[in-house]
């Protein structure tokens, strides 16, 4: 029979109370240098403003890329926002830090009470280090792509779910037009980030991370109407985001499920292009904030049918059935969890929980349940068609 248990499985391709769950905490694994009696590697610390750098020693000498990108994400999340930190070697690979069972990652979201909404990955490449080019990025950030959707999967089975972002090591602009199509693969969880927030192309994970934390879970990275994300920006060659070296790359690196800075016309400062995970744009969570929708979802969902478990069901003394009584009681339940928190606050359209009365639950001790979400939609391309006419009536 195994462990008694509440197992949620995410359907793809069909597209009273509240419970409270947590958004926008995120966590970054940076490479780095411990700080005595502050901070070791692979151990995990909470901070909750910038002035956190202070209480753990990370400064731009000790810490070049983590005093960074933790800037970044407070430049840009307000001071409160929780962010977990952990630093790991540089002389790790990304895959390694990203395996399931033994990675730093793991050993993080462990130590975070099941809270967080994201994970964000950077390193600074090790002097020597060789990229090992594979349609236009390092080898090791497949290999990464791929742990790292194992990791998401596996937590999200136990009712843990978060994304994860990896940074595009290896981008060159000359190789723009040959990048690997991510909608070729199946890592609906992890996306790749080719942007920069510096001239020298450190990855842009802080300012990504932080944008994200200081807007609604279910916004789309590339809202215009939340304004500009940097004055600046490049892509990871320390190629300007407006050059025009690059422009005429943009839309064929969108169409591949990249993100990246880009520019609007008339506006000022630098956007995000949109926030897609790497998979086919046909998949129900091909994008950030779908998947965190769905996530979120899920964990209310968890938090009211986990006060079930075990319990008494009354069964139907003609059909053998469940009671349609107790159906009724739980279906409205968990659409009240969810509504409440999410459908009332313009997260989501609608929800539907189906639980079939007509299973027999006496010879099985198990219920199945379906939880339907209509998600909003996204305005990802405006055709307007403009024109002159003889008179308006």
């Amino acid at each position: 029979m195994g462990l008694p248990n509440v197992n949620i499985t995410r359907s793809n391709n069909n597209l009273g109370r509240t419970v409270n769950t947590t958004d926008n905490v995120f966590a970054m694994l940076l490479s780095g240098a411990a700080v005595a009696s502050k901070i070791a590697l692979g151990e995990a610390k909470l901070f909750t403003s910038i002035d956190d750098l202070t209480t753990y020693g990370i400064t731009s000498s000790n810490n070049a890329l983590a005093f960074a990108e933790i800037t970044a994400f407070y430049s840009l999340a307000a001071a409160g926002t929780k962010l977990w930190v952990m630093l790991y070697a540089n002389t790790s690979l990304l895959a390694t830090v990203c395996d399931k069972d033994s990675g730093a990652i793991r050993t993080l979201v462990d130590s975070t009470s099941g809270e967080l909404d994201g994970v964000f990955v950077n390193k600074v490449l090790p002097g020597g280090y060789t990229i090992i080019l594979i349609e236009g990025l390092d080898d090791d950030v497949w290999n990464a792509v791929t742990k790292l959707q194992a990791l998401c999967e596996d937590f999200g089975s136990r009712n843990l779910p978060f994304f994860a972002v990896v940074p595009g090591f290896g981008f060159l602009k000359a190789n723009a037009g040959t990048m690997r199509d991510l909608n070729t693969m199946t890592k609906n969880q992890v996306a790749i980030n080719l942007g920069s927030d510096v001239v020298g192309g450190k990855p842009a994970i802080g300012a990504l991370a932080g944008w994200l934390a200081d807007n609604e879970y279910y916004h789309n990275a590339g809202r215009v109407a939340s304004g500009s994300v940097l004055d600046a920006a490049y892509f990871m060659d320390g190629t300007a985001a407006d050059s025009k070296d690059i422009v005429n790359n943009l839309g064929t690196l969108h169409d591949r499920s990249y993100i990246f800075f880009r520019k609007f016309n008339g506006k000022s400062g630098f956007y995000f292009n949109d926030d897609p995970t790497a998979c086919s744009v046909t998949d129900d969570f091909s994008s950030i904030s779908w998947n965190r929708v769905a996530n979120k979802a899920q964990k209310l969902a968890y938090s009211v049918l986990v006060e079930k478990l075990n319990g008494d069901v009354d069964t139907d003394p003609i059909s053998g059935g469940i009671a349609r009584s107790l159906v009724s009681d739980w279906e409205g339940d968990v659409e009240a969890a969810i509504n409440n928190a999410m459908t009332k606050k313009g997260a989501i359209s609608a929800v539907k929980c189906i639980i079939d009365p007509d299973q027999v639950n006496l010879t099985t001790d198990s219920m199945d349940a379906t939880i339907q979400i209509v998600r909003k939609g996204q305005a990802k391309t405006i055709n307007v068609a403009i024109g002159y006419v003889p008179t308006i009536g």
